[in-house]
């Protein structure tokens, strides 16, 4: 709802209820103007809108770099949720490759995950059509994470990728994504209309 008040001797008021409704789950931004009659030279009053819709389960990284190993190979990605203390029991993900090796740790609302991946079954991952390590939470919108070939010098960066983690470990705890799409409407900013004599 949107308060809306003039300056006028009658000092009316108004208030505009919207409603949004998201094609797709996400975070999404939207900007509304409403012009000014009666004043030329006023901008128009103008509203920026955030709206978070569903519950998805977020990753970071989304990719991990994969290059043919002799021995085993340990990758680390945080996953975050929008529960108050995050249960792994609800955690799953496919492929259910007998090389992979999970193990998990939860911190309030995120996950910390170690998959450790055999020869094998960096050998048969990169051999899929596309390369990717889905995990799920329920009663969320699973995440994908795209396992793309690389070189020993980019592997061995993955692998110390700390930096990286703790700025998109910031971003997504400022994440939040709500449950109903039409109860997630978020004004950043109000602005008032004032007009003239």
């Amino acid at each position: 709802t949107l308060a809306l008040v003039t300056n006028r001797a009658e000092k009316a008021s108004y208030q505009a209820t919207l409603i949004v409704t998201p094609l797709a789950l996400g975070r999404h931004t939207t900007l509304i103007s409403m012009p000014v009659e009666g004043k030329n030279d006023m901008p128009p009053v103008t509203f920026n809108l955030l709206v978070n819709a569903g519950l998805a389960l977020s990753a970071a990284p989304d990719k991990m770099f994969l290059a043919p190993s002799d021995t085993p190979v340990t990758r680390r990605v945080l996953l975050h949720t929008q529960e108050e203390v995050a249960n792994p029991k609800n955690l799953t993900w496919s492929p259910s490759d007998e090389g992979l090796r999970i193990r998990t740790k939860t911190n309030k609302a995120n996950i910390m995950t170690e998959v450790q991946f055999s020869p094998e079954a960096i050998r048969r991952l990169l051999a899929m059509k596309e390369p990717a390590l889905t995990f799920s939470y329920t009663n969320y919108e699973s995440v994908v994470i795209q396992l793309l070939p690389a070189t020993e010098a980019m592997a061995a960066d993955s692998v110390t990728n700390s930096a990286t983690e703790n700025q998109t470990r910031s971003r997504l705890r400022r994440s939040v994504h709500s449950s109903n799409p039409r109860s997630a409407l978020a004004p950043r900013s109000s602005s008032l209309l004032k007009l003239s004599e």
